[in-house]
């Protein structure tokens, strides 16, 4: 070592020296800081894919996968797929479902499987126990196993036709996207398919959907719609006048509602009842007060000899019941009635 290294080596660094190390303490801080901006970047996604497994976990399908699907569906001569817009505890279409279980054969039932949907309160022993009761698929990807276990699909009646919950969507388990979707398959399959008293949206947009529409209308047993007005869509859309069957909806043959109907109209009757269905989901229980006040005044009612019944039409969770409920309590009931003038089915 010179002289001048070694003298150099016991004097204090020099400007220069200085600012390089202070130059590369800068660069060394900025590589940290980039480091940590990526281990943030990592932490965050990480962050967003945990909560997407979580919230995959808690969501309705995951839910209903494991509630309400069905490991496998036994194969055998026969059997019968009755579905419709079933499970939900809709007034109508629980009627619909069961005007159609009275009327097949005894010794058909246990050869019938009702698909219902994901209700978990749905009172199943209310349906005949012959009859097998499975739930709504999870996907689309089950239709082929339905499509192969069944000999026969029947749509049970109700506004089923409705191509604006039809797409590619595997997760969309809607009973418009079912109705076209596991109906091709049956066919496909030489299945047989049976549409009972359906009806459709006001108009069709999709085309490729009408496409469908049409094959299953010429290919299938039996097309039936419940209403002119669906009749006409469907015709001024493509399906032939000659594969439509015009019907009227399936409860007015439910056995229990023509009984109930004969008594209504026996002349001994002294009382008589005028329903109201409200639609919960769309109005609230004061505007039908002004209805309500209307019938009361009618002349029937001054001699109670009528009643008003306020009947539910869905009732899933009691919403329905508690939204007539508060109907009939809110209800100024004039003097010369009494509190059972109104009533709940």
């Amino acid at each position: 070592m010179s002289l001048r290294d070694k003298i150099r080596a016991l004097m204090p660094p020099t400007n220069r020296f200085f600012e390089q190390r202070i130059q590369d303490l800068e660069l060394e801080l900025q590589k940290l800081r980039t480091e940590a901006v990526e281990l943030t970047a990592t932490r965050e996604k990480q962050d967003e894919l945990i909560l997407m497994l979580s919230r995959l976990m808690t969501s309705h399908y995951y839910d209903k996968a494991w509630n309400y699907s069905t490991l496998t569906y036994q194969d055998g001569a026969g059997r019968i797929l009755l579905t419709g817009w079933y499970g939900e505890e809709n007034y109508g279409d629980e009627l619909m479902l069961r005007t159609v279980l009275e009327h097949m054969p005894k010794e058909a039932l246990s050869r019938i499987t009702v698909m219902l949907w994901d209700n978990f309160q749905y009172p199943r022993f209310s349906l005949d126990l012959r009859v097998n009761v499975i739930h709504y698929p999870t996907s689309t990807w089950e239709l082929d196993a339905l499509a192969q276990s069944f000999d026969t699909l029947v749509w049970g009646g109700g506004a089923i036709i409705d191509d604006t919950q039809v797409d590619n969507n595997p997760w969309n388990v809607n009973v418009g996207n079912l109705f076209v979707k596991l109906s091709q398959l049956m066919i496909a399959k030489g299945k047989r398919v049976y549409t009972l008293g359906l009806s459709t949206n006001s108009n069709f947009m999709d085309m490729q959907y009408l496409k469908s529409l049409v094959e299953i209308s010429n290919r299938c047993e039996l097309f039936s719609v419940r209403d002119p007005l669906s009749a006409q869509l469907l015709i001024n859309n493509g399906v032939s006048k000659d594969s439509i069957v015009e019907c009227e909806d399936l409860v007015f043959g439910n056995k229990e509602l023509n009984q109930a109907l004969c008594s209504l109209r026996n002349p001994h009757n002294a009382i008589k009842l005028i329903a109201i269905s409200p639609l919960c989901d769309k109005r609230k229980p004061e505007e039908y007060l002004p209805l309500v006040d209307a019938i009361s005044e009618l002349p029937d009612f001054q001699d109670h000899s009528c009643r008003i019944a306020l009947i539910p039409m869905r009732n899933i969770g009691n919403k329905d019941s508690d939204f007539c409920a508060a109907i009939k309590t809110r209800q100024p009931i004039p003097k010369r009635y009494t509190s059972r003038t109104i009533h709940m089915i």
